[in-house]
């Protein structure tokens, strides 16, 4: 059976790839016909979501985006197509940061190895109210 990870970026999409040896993801914030196109070969099963604390993943998104050109739209819409999905079919939602899914044996988190020079400093400042409230991420993260 084919599986497929659908994310929003830096919630673990490359640690599930790696622990549940799944090669074929979709991010959230890719273009919606790319995303459905994506999840087509699920034929009704339901894709696999990593999801962690949103503060942490914002924290991950700052280190890694120049503060000059940071992608605040990308960031908010990939959380609102999280939503979407949601609404639309049944997520296999496994919650990265709590370490209690039964199908991964090692919780050690895994190096993308890319290179890219990450961006230290304080987190830019945003409200969060809006992803927190989304009903997927209270059902896993609460009010």
């Amino acid at each position: 059976m084919r599986q497929i990870i659908a994310s929003v970026p830096h919630t673990g999409t490359r640690f599930l790839m790696e622990r549940l040896d799944i090669a074929v993801h979709v991010h959230t914030n890719w273009d919606w016909q790319r995303i459905i196109a994506g999840l087509t070969p699920l034929k009704g099963r339901p894709p696999i979501v990593p999801l962690r604390n949103p503060s942490d993943v914002w924290q991950s998104w700052c280190r890694r985006n120049d503060p000059s050109a940071f992608p605040y739209g990308d960031f908010f819409m990939a959380w609102g197509c999280l939503h979407t999905l949601d609404q639309m079919m049944d997520l296999d939602v496994i919650c990265v940061d709590k370490r209690i899914d039964p199908r991964i044996d090692d919780w050690t988190p895994v190096s993308n190895g890319d290179g890219r020079i990450r961006i230290r400093g304080n987190p830019h400042k945003t409200d969060l109210h809006s992803v927190y409230n989304l009903p997927i991420v209270r059902r896993h993260y609460g009010e």
